[in-house]
């Protein structure tokens, strides 16, 4: 399944939940390791449009919200 290069990509879902070291959940750490940061996020938002969304994506857990925790395939 591939995203659409259009897709929404809200500012708050970056500033407030993704860039953000949180106590559930956290992927802050992670990201902040490939360089995206809370003072870069305009940088961040534009790397994962360029790079991440073009690539196929397969949900690897649903949950009473939907699917979630997508694996991408970088091969």
């Amino acid at each position: 399944m591939k995203l659409s290069p259009e897709a929404i990509i809200a500012k708050p879902k970056l500033t407030g939940y993704l860039l953000k070291l949180l106590q559930q959940d956290d992927k802050f750490l992670y990201l902040q390791q490939t360089g995206f940061t809370l003072e870069n996020w305009q940088d961040s938002e534009k790397t994962l449009r360029e790079r991440i969304l073009p690539l196929d994506a397969a949900p690897t857990e649903r949950d009473r919200y939907g699917d979630k925790n997508y694996e991408t395939n970088l091969g």
